[in-house]
This record gives structure tokens, sequence and C-alpha cells, in this order.
């Protein structure tokens, strides 16, 4: 019965898929790029801009990011590398969320 036991967690532990987190790092490191390779398909991106007039104006800018994302378990890393300040709003399947801006990237 005891190895039967054992059996049984061993063949449990070896079906589980453990999904590692993908440090936050400045830039898109070959980890990143093979992780999102990965977890993320049918990728389009719809950017819109406001270019003004005045060369002296800001651009004013906004983009729509679609995907399938396989593991919902672990943060979304999205690029942005500019100022935080930059960044007005991020809204997810409707809502609007907490800006979690870290290394470049939007979380």
């Amino acid at each position: 019965m005891h190895k039967s036991i054992i059996l049984f967690f061993l063949v449990l532990l070896m079906s589980c898929q453990f999904s590692e987190k993908v440090e936050v790092v400045d830039g898109v490191s070959k980890e990143l790029a093979d992780h999102r390779k990965a977890h993320i398909s049918d990728l389009a991106y719809d950017l819109t801009f406001d270019i003004p007039k005045e060369q002296v104006e800001d651009i004013k800018a906004t983009i729509s990011i679609s995907f399938e994302l396989e593991d919902v378990n672990e943060d979304l890393q999205l690029d942005f590398k500019e100022d935080r300040d930059h960044l007005l709003k991020v809204i997810a399947n409707q809502q609007i969320l907490d800006i979690d801006f870290r290394s470049e990237h939007i979380i």
C-alpha cells in the first residue's frame, strides 16, 4: 500500500506543468521572447495616432492589442519603453486596470 501511494504522488508530480515566472527586466530577454512564443498566439495590433499640426505639441496615440493567451496564471509583460507619465490608462476586457509599470514593461 505504501509503495502505491508513493507511486501515485510521483505520477501526479510528473503530470503537473510547472510554470516558471519570467523575471521582469529592462528590454526583452531571450527567456521572455521564448515564453511569449510558447504562450501567445493570434496577436494583432490596432494603432491610432493623433498628429497635431504644430510640431511642438505631443502626439497622442492609442493601441489596442488582441491575442490568445495560453497561460493566465502569471503576469503578462507588455513592452513600453517610454516614461511612465506617457501611459495614461490601461484597459483589459473593458475594465480599467491599475497601472503596474516596471522595467520598461506594463504588467
